[in-house]
């Protein structure tokens, strides 16, 4: 299956070298193309923004009229996900990897996974959602890097 068109936004500010967005960026793809294959959904552009608590808040009260922050927010605009936008506060995935006391790159991919499972049609409102979604996000967090610990720790 194809690999979606992905644009990249970042208005947060991220101190990674060249090397490291560059990783980051074909990690992504990579989620992309193999979440999208295997849930077999297709999805043409999506647009990735990573920002910060206060425009998140805004995006979240805009849209959904929730006046709080969240971790990551999908907005699919039709069923053959020709444009879809996913917008990731890093406060809050920074604040979730010390609350959860796991690697702030295994919580910022979740995330990411974690959207482009809402975009395939995946929920989390009841506590069966929430446990597939869980489930999914781990599978697929596993075929980053083989990655063999990525459950988050309790407080």
């Amino acid at each position: 299956m194809k690999t979606p068109n992905i644009n990249f936004f970042i208005d947060y500010p991220l101190r990674w070298n060249k090397t490291e967005l560059k990783l980051f960026k074909d990690k992504v793809k990579y989620l992309a193309k193999e979440i999208f294959s295997l849930e077999n959904e297709l999805c043409h552009t999506l647009n990735l923004n990573l920002t910060d608590d206060k425009n998140i808040k805004k995006l979240n009260k805009k849209y959904l009229n929730h006046n709080y922050e969240t971790d990551v927010l999908t907005f699919r605009y039709d069923d053959d996900i020709i444009e879809a936008d996913v917008v990731i506060s890093i406060d809050t995935i920074k604040e979730n990897s010390v609350r959860y006391r796991t690697d702030f790159f295994i919580e910022l991919y979740r995330v990411i996974i974690h959207g482009f499972l809402h975009l395939c049609g995946y929920d989390d409102k009841t506590k069966n959602q929430k446990s597939l979604m869980k489930r999914k996000e781990n599978q697929y967090l596993k075929l980053l890097n083989n990655l063999s610990d990525v459950s988050r720790k309790s407080t």
